[in-house]
């Protein structure tokens, strides 16, 4: 048990004195306290993990819904359409997910549109050298 003395003088030859002692259930306490520390900071690590997850997802869905919005522009709207379908079906479940906070499908979702956006992307690329290539040919 610990304690703690404090005097001070009040007048010239008196002093006042406190004790300050612990008592024997603190250290119970101070135990109790960091193991619902520990506990509660799995589930802010976990809750911090599913908020960063929402927050990809919904990044991704502007970033998809902006790339397709560029590429009707560039391209015409009839350009890799069956890749543009694919990405538009995506983000619709993705946003299903989202609003049903269904952590496992937004996971696929998440993956399957990251795919979707790699491959439209690919054949832009295609088509852009396809495009230089011709001019260079003319």
């Amino acid at each position: 048990m610990a304690s703690l003395k404090f005097r001070r003088s009040i007048r010239p030859g008196r002093e006042q004195t406190v004790t300050i002692q612990g008592a024997s259930t603190l250290s119970q306490e101070v135990k109790r306290m960091m193991k619902d520390a520990e506990l509660y900071a799995q589930q802010d690590r976990q809750l911090k993990a599913r908020i960063e997850k929402r927050n990809r997802a919904q990044t991704l869905i502007a970033q998809s819904e902006r790339r397709l919005r560029e590429i009707s522009l560039d391209f015409g709207l009839y350009f890799a359409e069956s890749k543009r379908r694919r990405i538009e079906s995506t983000i619709r479940e993705l946003k299903d997910y989202l609003e049903r906070q269904d952590d496992r499908g937004l996971d696929l979702a998440l993956a399957e549109l990251q795919d979707a956006l790699f491959d439209l992307n690919q054949e832009t690329a295609a088509r852009l050298r396809d495009e230089g290539e011709a001019s260079l040919n003319r």
